[in-house]
């Protein structure tokens, strides 16, 4: 029996993802993206790709695999803009 499944650990990184951007919107005052919200939530959606992609899945695969990559385009840009 597994522990934690695939979808279960996409979904804790993205619900980790909404608590960090949370805290630096409520708790900091601050609006502009988190690079942590946009960094967890590609990983989390990439970990939901994966795992449909194992159950055959292929629409949920590939609309997370879109979500994963504008997630890692706004971190980018994140970084890019800060310089």
């Amino acid at each position: 029996m597994e522990l934690l499944s695939l979808s279960a650990l996409g979904v804790l990184f993205i619900v980790l993802a909404w608590f960090i951007q949370t805290y630096a919107s409520g708790v900091k005052g601050r609006v502009n993206l988190s690079l942590y919200f946009a960094l967890f939530y590609a990983v989390g959606a990439l970990i939901l790709a994966y795992d449909a992609f194992q159950g055959k899945e292929m629409l949920v695969a590939i609309a997370n695999l879109i979500v994963a990559v504008l997630a890692a385009m706004c971190s980018f840009f994140s970084v890019k803009g800060k310089k």
